[in-house]
């Protein structure tokens, strides 16, 4: 059974930084959100990452649908969300703004309830051993 997306796709209005960066340099939340799935901390994070580049590259072209359509399978197999290939083909083309800005979104979403969920670890007690 999978589970609903916490944001809709027309809930990019919620965060405006994400929704001015997917209308406006959607290369870059492109890159920030692929680079996130691998690296939550954003560590090492550079805006004009590999994902960028060959999205901006192809983004007049269908190949930058595809890209995005690829990108929305994997957060929705990885967080096991509701939707399918026809649904990610429609969004990527048709709505990529909002699509972006879902994707951004949900994954920062889900990575805060995973960091939540950690809780507070007890640490270790510490043993006196007597010296002879």
């Amino acid at each position: 059974m999978t589970d609903k997306w916490e944001n809709s796709l027309f809930s990019c209005f919620s965060n405006m930084n994400t929704c001015m960066m997917a209308t406006f340099c959607p290369c870059i939340l492109f890159g920030r959100t692929r680079y996130r799935l691998r690296h939550p901390s954003l560590d090492g994070h550079n805006c004009c990452n590999f994902a960028c580049f060959t999205q901006c590259i192809c983004i007049s072209t269908p190949i930058s649908c595809i890209q995005r359509m690829m990108q929305r399978k994997e957060i929705r197999e990885k967080h096991n969300l509701e939707g399918g290939c026809c649904g990610d083909c429609m969004k990527s083309c048709f709505c990529s703004c909002c699509e972006l800005a879902q994707e951004e979104n949900e994954v920062l979403m889900k990575q805060s309830k995973a960091q939540e969920q950690v809780g507070y670890i007890k640490p270790q007690g510490m043993v006196y051993v007597p010296s002879n």
